[in-house]
């Protein structure tokens, strides 16, 4: 998917970009109201742009879909596997809960690892594809 914004900020090779909401989004109150101008994300920059310039970034919704799955459907089926091995190992409904909830945390656990290690790579971050031009002109 891809956007279009102003950099507000550059912080060596990324530039803090307000996304422009597009006319379809409205008012879905899923951007915070402190933020009228729109939401703002960090994007790498093979060459960034100054402060001002208008630009096109590549959010990559692929991306955040295989990561919205990874945060609502892992930790369901480490409930699941624990569910499954306390009760298995332990005959009672009690161990599974406890078995199950362990799985959970587990599961958040590594996801926290995760996120960590990915964060500082930015391999999520979206990317600048083409610098625009300067704030007042518009795309």
């Amino acid at each position: 998917m891809r956007a279009r914004g102003t950099v507000i900020d550059v912080r060596g090779p990324v530039a803090v970009v307000r996304i422009r909401r597009p006319p379809a989004c409205g008012g879905c109150g899923a951007c915070p109201a402190d933020r009228p101008a729109g939401p703002t994300v960090e994007a790498d920059g093979a060459t960034c742009p100054g402060v001002g310039e208008t630009v096109e970034i590549d959010i990559g919704g692929g991306r955040s879909i295989r990561a919205a799955s990874a945060i609502f459907l892992l930790p369901l089926l480490g409930l699941a596997a624990g569910l499954a091995a306390g009760r298995r190992l332990a005959g009672s409904d009690g161990a599974g809960l406890a078995a199950g909830t362990a799985g959970i945390l587990a599961v958040y656990l590594a996801l926290g690892v995760y996120d960590r290690r990915v964060g500082r790579r930015g391999g999520m971050r979206p990317r600048i594809v083409r610098v625009l031009g300067g704030a007042d002109r518009r795309g």
